[in-house]
Order: structure tokens, then C-alpha cells, then sequence
């Protein structure tokens, strides 16, 4: 039995939705519409306060906010979840992953909050990069990840190929 108070990293899925239709992903490679056994759901501030209390959030170094799921850019309440989380625990280390096609307005306020790191999901440049996240814009990724490098925050690039 794991000791509550051990926990020390989590890995989070913080949505099931997801906004392309990469070629290799379960989402893809079953059918896009195809049930999976898994319901389609984004977490909430008040499901996330709910499952992360102040006190447990103080005892983690770090949160894994993964797409194997879905990705955080489709999660209604993702940017409010991680200020939720900084404001518990400042020296807290968030690590997303991403492949960044939406909601242009919110890069530059993630960029500011601190210990953030943002895996953008890139692959390839423009010509070859829809060919494996189909159905992102290539153009507003960059954009994205620009504003909130610009603004403090901390990328990399990532390629799954």
C-alpha cells in the first residue's frame, strides 16, 4: 500500500478531449469516434480543488500534466487548475505537454506563472508537421509557444516522429 503522504509527483490527465486526429494515436488508430471505455471529460477548479487540497498539493515537487488521454489545450479550466496549484505550493514544478493549436489568449498568462515547463508537441516544420498532429495549425502552435516564451515561460520542443 502506497503511503498517502509519500506521494511526492503525480501524472495528471487533465482532459479526455482532444482537438486532432494524429495518425497513431488510440483515439485515431480505433476511429475517431469510435467509444474507447473511457468517458469524454475535462476536470474543473472545483474537481481539481476537490482531489488536490492544499495540504496534499504542499507535499508534491511535481505535477505531469500528459496527453495520452486527451490534451490541456481542450480542458475548459486548465489555465485556472495550474494557477490553482502554483498558488498552493510556489515551488511547485508543472510540466505539460502539448500540442498547443488552441486558445491563443492564454500563452502569455501561462508564460508568467512560474515553474512551468511546456513540452510543445511539434512535429516537423510546416510542410511536414500536419502530416503527424492532423488537424493542428502549424502557424498558431508557433504563435503560441512564442507568447509564452516571451513571457517568461520555459518550452521545448518536442517530436514524436
Amino acid at each position: 500500500m502506497i503511503d498517502y503522504s509519500s506521494i511526492r509527483s503525480v501524472h495528471l490527465e487533465i482532459s479526455t478531449r482532444c482537438n486532432a486526429s494524429c495518425p497513431l494515436c488510440p483515439r485515431n488508430l480505433a476511429g475517431y469516434d469510435t467509444d474507447l471505455g473511457y468517458p469524454v471529460h475535462d476536470m474543473r477548479l472545483e474537481e481539481a480543488q476537490k482531489i488536490f487540497s492544499p495540504q496534499f498539493l504542499k507535499q508534491l515537487d511535481k505535477i505531469l500534466i500528459n496527453g495520452n488521454f486527451g490534451d490541456f489545450v481542450t480542458a475548459k479550466d486548465g489555465l485556472k487548475i495550474i494557477q490553482y496549484f502554483v498558488e498552493q505550493n510556489p515551488k511547485i514544478e508543472i510540466e505539460i505537454s502539448t500540442n498547443a493549436s488552441a486558445k491563443p489568449n492564454m500563452w502569455s498568462e501561462l508564460g508568467k506563472i512560474p515553474n512551468v515547463f511546456v513540452g510543445f508537441d511539434i512535429d516537423g516544420l510546416k510542410d511536414t508537421h500536419i502530416l503527424y498532429r492532423r488537424y493542428t495549425d502549424w502557424d498558431l502552435i508557433i504563435s503560441n509557444a512564442k507568447k509564452f516564451i516571451a513571457a517568461g515561460g520555459r518550452a521545448k520542443w518536442r517530436m514524436i516522429q
